[in-house]
């Protein structure tokens, strides 16, 4: 998974690593997946959560949600200058 995707997984579960069971009730998994989009965007045969997903479950449908959004429309760490080191795929877990 490149750079920029582990930043943003860090950034949206708030740990670091990525806490890739996150579960914040409509709001889960690493990147944070909006549960209706998980169901809506999900591969045939994945979990029906996203904080059940493996965390290359969880990429290939956050790149499915970023294909037709855009990445800076669903997730708030990639807006903003705090968050130009999700962007920049600096190592770094939140700095700037």
């Amino acid at each position: 998974m490149p750079q920029h995707w582990q930043n943003l997984a860090r950034c949206e579960s708030g740990s670091n690593p990525p806490n890739w069971k996150h579960d914040g009730g409509d709001f889960a998994g690493a990147f944070g997946i909006y549960e209706g989009s998980w169901l809506d965007y999900r591969y045939n045969g994945y979990p029906a959560h996203p904080a059940q997903a493996t965390p290359w479950q969880q990429w290939r449908v956050a790149k499915r949600i970023a294909a037709k959004y855009g990445i800076a429309e669903p997730w708030g760490c990639w807006r903003g200058p705090e968050h130009a080191w999700v962007r920049n795929g600096m190592p770094e877990y939140g700095s700037t």
